[in-house]
């Protein structure tokens, strides 16, 4: 896959340089000023970006958010029409990690570290000079 235009990405990945690197209130719900997250999720949403790196994230994201704003169960049961099953498990896989509302709710670092990771190498892969 080829963005066309990277330069809302470039500047996505800028703010995200601005974030501290390590956080335990920065999350798709919140703690976030600049909308670093949500900016990227949309973006990735917007060009139909679901190659694994962007799925990864877009599932990440979709749990934070879901898990904090009205419960898990609204991941599960794919309520927005964002998180079909095989993305659901292509996303498990990559991130290698279980999905569980508990370990949602007490590593809110790690889930953060686990945007950085996602977003700095989305970059790599397509924000090349």
């Amino acid at each position: 896959m080829k963005i066309n235009d990277t330069t809302q990405f470039r500047k996505i990945i800028d703010d995200l340089r601005n974030l501290p690197e390590e956080s335990d209130d920065i999350n798709a719900y919140g703690g976030d000023d600049e909308g670093v997250l949500l900016r990227l999720y949309e973006a990735l949403c917007d060009e139909k970006l679901y190659d694994d790196i962007s799925n990864a994230y877009i599932q990440l994201y979709s749990i934070d958010f879901q898990s904090k704003h009205e419960d898990i169960d609204t991941f599960y049961e794919n309520f927005y029409e964002c998180n079909e099953r095989n993305d659901k498990l292509r996303a498990c896989k990559w991130l290698n990690q279980n999905e569980a509302s508990a370990w949602i709710y007490n590593n809110p670092d790690e889930i953060y570290a686990a945007y950085r990771k996602i977003m700095f190498e989305f970059e790599a892969i397509y924000l090349k000079n």
